[in-house]
Parts: structure tokens; C-alpha cells; sequence
């Protein structure tokens, strides 16, 4: 894809995706036990980052970090916290590299984030692999993948009626993805092993029309 292309799709990703990618994002800072990060050297990989939602939206943020929908925070930030952490976003870097062939030293990372990138990886088996690869020995991956998306059944149904002799819309999605135990599977396979932890949400898609 070139960069033309590509900011024109991005200038409408957040309308066209609902929103919910940015509310995994969100999701994801929850997970992340970013108090204990800011006491130490770290150095966090947001791994397929599209327009780059995961790292923009703790610039947003100011305290107490929100919750997501019903679900109170498992810590809150400090205002002195939040605001280092806003001036250790300053200092990213960004680079161009496969997701499948990642161009970082064995052992760099104490964090990787994956958000729903890991089912358009041309290879998501030796994704995850490179994904164990690259974090220390006690580093953390966040994955984040679909196992059911709501609206691809009444876009397929809506593209028959509009193109009775064409084919229905399918997402550019190998199905297996959607098969929780297959996203637990490969990350199992890639080294992981029993320290893959599963966990299911369901998040909400808010079109404006």
C-alpha cells in the first residue's frame, strides 16, 4: 500500500471501524500495569499499528484513567504519573518492517501489543513467533484478535441484494481466526507455552449515520 493510499483510508478508519479498535486500545492500557512501567526502563513495541490508536490514545488520557464500560480500572494513575508517561510518548519512533520477519534483536522488548493485527499477518504462526522472539525473557505480549464480528453476515446478505448474480462480501479474514482456541494454539507453539492467558470481551461497534 502506498502512502497516499493509505492516509486516504486512515483519514476514515475510526468512522468506518465504529470506534472499536480504539476501544480495545483502551481495553489493552487497562491490562498493561503502567505504574510499575514508569519505574523502570522499558521498551514497548505496538506491533501493526495502523493509525496508530494503542500509542495515541494514553495522550488523551487524564486522571483517573477510565474505565472500560462497566468494568471499574485495576489501578489508577497519579496526575504526576500520567504526565511522565505523556512525555515518554514523546520520544516514539516509528519503522517499517514485516510483522512476520521483525527486524528487532532477540531479547529487546519488555512489551509487545498486537491489536488486531495478528489475523492479517500473512503468516500469523511465524508472527507470533517473532513476537516471542523479540520480548525479554520476562517480557509481556498483548494480542488481540477477533473471534466473532457482528456485522460480516448482514454485509454479506446486503451485498447479494444489491448483486444478486455476484458474490457475497466476505471479510479478508481467514475464518480460523474466529476459533479462540487457534489465536491460543499459535501463541502456545511460538514459546509461549502455559503462560498464554485467554481472555474474552465484547466490544461494541458505534457507526455514525
Amino acid at each position: 500500500m502506498d502512502i497516499d493510499t493509505f492516509n486516504a483510508w486512515a483519514a476514515t478508519y475510526e468512522q468506518s471501524t465504529g470506534g472499536v479498535t480504539r476501544q480495545v486500545a483502551t481495553h489493552i492500557l487497562i491490562l498493561l500495569p503502567l505504574p510499575s512501567l514508569l519505574t523502570r526502563t522499558f521498551t514497548i513495541l505496538c506491533n501493526a499499528p495502523g493509525t496508530g490508536t494503542v500509542t495515541s490514545e494514553p495522550l488523551k488520557l487524564s486522571p483517573p484513567f477510565p474505565p472500560h464500560r462497566q468494568n471499574p480500572p485495576r489501578r489508577r494513575l497519579p496526575p504526576h504519573d500520567n504526565h511522565r508517561l505523556h512525555r515518554l510518548l514523546l520520544s516514539l519512533s516509528t519503522a517499517v518492517m514485516p510483522a512476520e520477519s521483525l527486524t528487532f534483536p532477540s531479547n529487546t522488548l519488555t512489551h509487545s501489543i498486537t491489536n488486531i493485527g495478528i489475523l492479517v499477518f500473512s503468516d500469523g504462526a511465524k508472527g507470533a513467533r517473532e513476537i516471542y522472539r523479540t520480548l525479554k525473557p520476562d517480557g509481556v505480549a498483548i494480542v488481540a484478535s477477533w473471534s466473532f464480528i457482528g456485522f460480516a453476515k448482514p454485509l454479506a446478505e446486503a451485498s447479494l441484494i444489491i448483486t444478486p448474480e455476484g458474490k457475497a462480501f466476505s471479510l479478508p479474514i481467514d475464518t480460523v481466526w474466529f476459533d479462540t482456541g487457534y489465536l491460543e494454539k499459535i501463541m502456545c507453539e511460538a514459546g509461549f507455552g502455559e503462560g498464554v492467558e485467554m481472555q474474552e470481551e465484547e466490544f461494541l461497534l458505534g457507526w455514525r449515520v
